[in-house]
């Protein structure tokens, strides 16, 4: 068991583990779609609906769980929060357009695509600086 796989555990914290959340999102499930956009391919519209679907219910629940009536926090933390729900919404907003079958390879709405998903990822990089000022358990 020396080269075995190393264990992630979950992060504790309400912030950490929502933005653990997302980044399977990000980094799991729409890998190949992100990739796919980025390299202005073709996107099975069918597979994409669904896998839409299936995601927005999961970014749903993220958004119920850190929202201020369930979760309430100090202004760091809270600020860490509204950042997460910034990529929530870019998110649901890419997924929106996924379903619709709006990134057809030759128009520029496939472009607005790719600047949602890189802006995402800009805020999923700030980020990471702010969970490490507060010492989350998930950076």
């Amino acid at each position: 068991m020396a080269f075995g796989r190393k264990k992630i555990e979950k992060p504790k914290s309400i912030l950490g583990f929502a933005l653990f959340r997302l980044d399977q999102i990000l980094n799991i499930r729409l890998k190949g779609v992100i990739h796919a956009v980025r390299s202005k391919k073709r996107v099975k519209i069918r597979s994409a609906a669904a896998l839409a679907d299936n995601i927005a219910i999961s970014l749903e629940t993220i958004m119920e769980d850190i929202s201020k009536e369930n979760f309430k926090t100090d202004y760091r933390s809270d600020k860490i929060r509204d950042a997460i729900i910034i990529m929530i919404n870019n998110l649901n907003s890419f997924l929106n357009n996924l379903k619709e079958g709006s990134f057809e390879i030759e128009s520029n709405s496939s472009g607005m695509g790719i600047l949602k998903i890189d802006e995402i990822f800009e805020i999923r990089e700030s980020l990471r600086v702010k969970l490490k000022d507060i010492e989350s358990d998930y950076i």
